[in-house]
């Protein structure tokens, strides 16, 4: 089953491509493939009911659990296993509660 397919099984709906407010011009580029290699900038949620952590919260890879969860249903274990990083910092840019970044490589 393709991943578009299992997304719908899921109920999940992916979110519309970010749109930058006019004028605003990014120096990156939000996904770079390289050969088999794909470099992924970091994302984070585009609904505005994030909040940022507190100084002091502790439980980031909490957090986190939810995308590998996701990320296993969608795909499965034989491609969505992956490794991973959650740290707690005071700020993100743009306000972001949470940013995920990935390095994958096409088969």
């Amino acid at each position: 089953m393709d991943a578009e397919s299992r997304l719908r099984d899921l109920g999940l709906v992916l979110p519309r491509a970010v749109q930058l407010p006019p004028g605003v011009e990014l120096p990156f580029s939000w996904v770079r493939v390289h050969g088999r290699r794909v470099l992924v900038s970091g994302h984070g949620p585009l609904a505005e009911d994030g909040t940022p952590a507190e100084p002091g919260y502790d439980q980031t890879t909490a957090v986190l659990n939810g995308f590998s969860e996701v990320v296993l249903d969608v795909f499965g274990p034989d491609v969505g296993d992956h490794a991973r990083t959650a740290i707690g910092v005071a700020a993100l840019p743009l306000n972001l509660p949470v940013v995920v970044a990935a390095e994958l490589e096409l088969s």
